[in-house]
């Protein structure tokens, strides 16, 4: 049974948080990515059993038995779709450690290190080819970003 390192990485974090200008959905756009990052996804980690190497800043890197990394890392996107609908993502990449790494914290790993960052941003530049909106004739764009749809209209109280 052998170990990967799993690394996730936030897209695009300023679009999502200042995707308006209005200070309390900032605040709260905020929150919820730090909700996501520290919380929802350390928790994940112990269902699969995972080593946390750091959560912290939009982004993770985790040590996970090697059958289950393309599991947690699903699970961590549809994560954030879900609690963000679909406003924000995240991008994962996993390589498994050399077999003779017995401990990160006393093995030298700076290649794997590097490997896993560039895979990373690999990753990153290029997304799935295929990406389709919604589209329909009743749907309108949100007030507060004008990129998204709204979910719900509320009347205000003036």
């Amino acid at each position: 049974m052998g170990l990967s390192l799993i690394a996730f990485d936030t897209d695009h974090i300023k679009r999502y948080v200042f995707g308006t200008e209005k200070l309390k959905e900032i605040r709260g756009a905020s929150s919820l990515l730090d909700y996501l990052n520290r919380i929802v996804m350390t928790q994940l980690a112990d269902r699969y059993h995972a080593q946390p190497v750091y959560a912290n800043g939009g982004s993770g890197q985790f040590i996970v038995v090697t059958e289950q990394a393309e599991l947690f890392g699903n699970e961590v996107q549809q994560n954030y779709l879900a609690t963000t609908g679909g406003g924000a993502s995240i991008t994962f990449v996993s390589i498994p450690l050399p077999e003779h790494i017995a401990d990160i914290s006393n093995d030298d790993i700076a290649d794997t290190f590097a490997l896993l960052q560039w895979r990373l941003q690999e990753e990153k530049q290029h997304p799935p080819e295929i990406f389709a909106s919604p589209s329909h004739p009743f749907l309108r764009l949100c007030d507060s970003c004008g990129t998204e749809y709204a979910d719900d209209q509320k009347e205000s109280q003036e």
